[in-house]
């Protein structure tokens, strides 16, 4: 039997990132072969990863993806987003290095999931976020509760240890950008949809400010965002670069490059353009 060669978060000096794929296939196959062509072989995925799903081709699609990224000896990490199978997922056992591997070269990040880099930086996960079209999901086929950031078992897991980065699904509350595109979209959706999206972010940058980071990085809103965000708590302050990741599809910033020693980012489209550069006029007090 082959050995397994898989590539470890805590090794990498440089690490991929996608944001959300939705069980694209050939978007995922061209990233990452994208992000291997820049000498990446560790690609972690910021939730609606969407493979893990019941439904035909299920098996096949993942031994396929799993398959290529052998060949190419990378290995992709996912933390789980809105758009997942929990039941399914959860299915999996959590291996004793933590993680959920799914197939020899696919894994799961549960939310809580921490390591020390081979940096020295900290880093923490915390996927999920709430379904703003919930309203329009039936419960065990296209929506799931599991989806909710919870106090009793995520945010405890999480702890409140600081992290240098956190990675995540959704993204943490008073950044400008994100926050004006969001209010723009509230005409679209009934109050309950909003109530229950904002609940799902609240609870999220909960545990963003348990961990405090220098740098958060996330997806789930389909835009590109780049802040530097200046956050005033009762017993200090701390500022956090916060980058949201764009959604799979050509001319998108969807793929990044995380430098792990310096925390420095690269943005890239599917097919390894430059995103444009970050804007600081996002800051904010």
């Amino acid at each position: 039997m082959a050995m397994i060669l898989r590539r470890e978060l805590r090794h990498a000096n440089r690490v991929g990132l996608l944001g959300d794929v939705h069980a694209d296939l050939n978007h995922v196959l061209a990233a990452t072969g994208m992000l291997n062509h820049k000498g990446i072989k560790l690609v972690v995925q910021l939730g609606d990863f969407g493979f893990v799903w019941n439904g035909p081709g299920r098996e096949a699609t993942l031994d396929r993806l799993d398959q290529f990224l052998h060949s190419r000896a990378q290995t992709l990490l996912f933390l789980d987003g809105n758009h997942e199978d929990f039941d399914l997922l959860e299915s999996f056992p959590i291996s004793s290095d933590g993680v959920r591997w799914i197939r020899d070269y696919i894994g799961h990040l549960p939310r809580g999931y921490r390591t020390r880099l081979i940096s020295g930086h900290s880093l923490a996960v915390l996927g999920g976020a709430n379904s703003i079209d919930v309203g329009y999901r039936q419960r065990g086929s296209s929506w799931w509760e599991q989806e909710q950031i919870t106090d009793e078992d995520d945010l405890a897991r999480l702890g409140t240890q600081h992290a240098d980065v956190l990675l995540s699904h959704d993204a943490p509350l008073h950044v400008p950008a994100l926050d004006a595109t969001l209010r723009s979209a509230d005409k679209y959706w009934p109050p309950r949809s909003l109530a229950y999206a904002r609940a799902g972010r609240r609870m999220f940058h909960k545990g963003f400010l348990q961990v405090r980071p220098q740098l958060s990085i996330g997806g789930h809103y389909h835009q590109f965002i780049d802040a530097t965000v200046d956050y005033e708590l009762p017993d200090g302050a701390f500022t956090s670069r916060v980058i949201v990741l764009d959604e799979g599809g050509t001319f998108r910033g969807n793929c990044a490059i995380l430098t792990l020693p310096t925390l420095d980012i690269e943005v890239f489209d599917v097919e390894g353009r430059p995103y444009p550069e970050r804007d600081d006029d996002d800051e904010q007090e």
